[in-house]
């Protein structure tokens, strides 16, 4: 305060008609963009946990489904003698294989859109050190979202692999 009081004497010792409004120190201004950038990451961080959860709900939701409409046939391959482990391999392949096409699908189209944003002025970097097609990113969220699906897939896989198959048939 003392410092913008001495800021503003010295100003009108140069041009008494200058006067200094909307004053304020570096140590305000730097707390307010603090405040502002941890609130983009309190926001960006809750919409990142409620996407990998309805992700990993819409996976375990149609796996599930796939998986009960085809529960006659793994009841016949548990009838038929197959393993636990091999019914489990079975539904989760089939499951993963629309999952890492998606997975490959949205990492091109993340790349072009991110391309397409910075070409275009828009894109604001949120992350330091950060490039814009940084491939670690890329990388660590198939990764992610992988380990997702396939923990989305097992429930429903198991389920099917414990099937009795006198009470499916």
């Amino acid at each position: 305060v003392q410092a913008l009081d001495g800021l503003r004497k010295a100003a009108r010792n140069v041009d008494p008609d200058l006067t200094l409004t909307h004053s304020f120190s570096v140590e305000a201004e730097m707390t307010r963009r603090e405040g502002t950038r941890q609130f983009y990451v309190l926001v960006m961080s809750i919409l990142a946990v409620l996407a990998n959860g309805l992700a990993a709900l819409g996976i375990w939701s149609t796996v599930t489904h796939v998986t009960r409409s085809r529960m006659r046939e793994y009841g016949i391959r548990v009838a038929l003698g197959a393993q636990l482990g091999q019914v489990v391999l079975s539904v989760t392949c089939s499951a993963l294989w629309p999952v890492g096409i998606g997975l490959a699908a949205g990492m091109a189209l993340s790349w072009w859109a991110t391309r397409e944003l910075q070409s275009n002025g828009t894109y604001v970097a949120q992350l330091y050190h950060v490039t814009i097609h940084d491939p670690w990113s890329f990388l660590g969220t198939a990764v992610w979202l992988g380990v997702v699906a396939l923990l989305a897939c097992l429930l429903p896989a198991r389920r099917a692999a414990k099937a009795d198959p006198a009470r499916v048939l």
